[in-house]
């Protein structure tokens, strides 16, 4: 090996290196899938509760009678919708195939081979290199739905305050 690069893909230090890299990348991804989920939940639970003592405070008997704070109330009840429905988004389960659909370490390439072939024979019939490669495609398979994932909940975030602002404000009002 020379300084500051690894050795040819094959050799045994260089696969071993590959290997601790990608090992770290996928517990790294997974807790960010994790803590991405954990954000949409709070979302959830949070607007959940403001629209639901929103809703006891706020009377909706006739439009026509409608005063400042049912207006506000009503936006913010629909901001909090559009904020529910970002946080569910963002905790659907997504199965992206990656760049190989049979890809032998992702959920969707093992759920798709299942039929044709016994997981232990696929296992042990697969090359290093093909496992590194198919490391590195979860990595980035996941790394492509957890951005996803951040954008939805961001969204979600900023329209859950936005709500609860609308929605404290009604309650200032009536």
């Amino acid at each position: 090996m020379t300084s500051g690069h690894l050795g040819a893909p094959g050799s045994q230090g260089s696969d071993d290196i590959r290997f601790q890299f990608l090992h770290a990348q996928v517990s790294s991804v997974t807790s960010h899938l994790h803590l991405a989920d954990a954000k949409a939940a709070g979302v959830i639970a949070f607007i959940s509760v403001v629209s639901g003592y929103t809703a006891t405070k706020i009377s909706l008997v006739s439009p026509s009678s409608y005063g400042v704070a049912q207006w506000l109330g009503l936006i913010g009840g629909a901001t909090g919708l559009a904020a529910l429905a970002m946080a569910f988004l963002a905790v659907l389960p997504r199965g992206w195939p990656g760049r190989d659909p049979k890809d032998p370490f992702s959920w969707v390439g093992l759920s798709g081979a299942a039929a044709t072939t016994p997981y232990p024979d696929r296992l042990s019939a697969l090359t290093v290199r093909e496992m590194q490669r198919a490391l590195a495609d979860h990595v980035e398979t996941c790394s492509l739905i957890i951005r996803r994932k951040y954008r939805l909940v961001a969204a979600s975030i900023l329209l859950s305050l936005t709500a609860a602002a609308l929605q404290a404000s009604s309650w200032i009002w009536s």
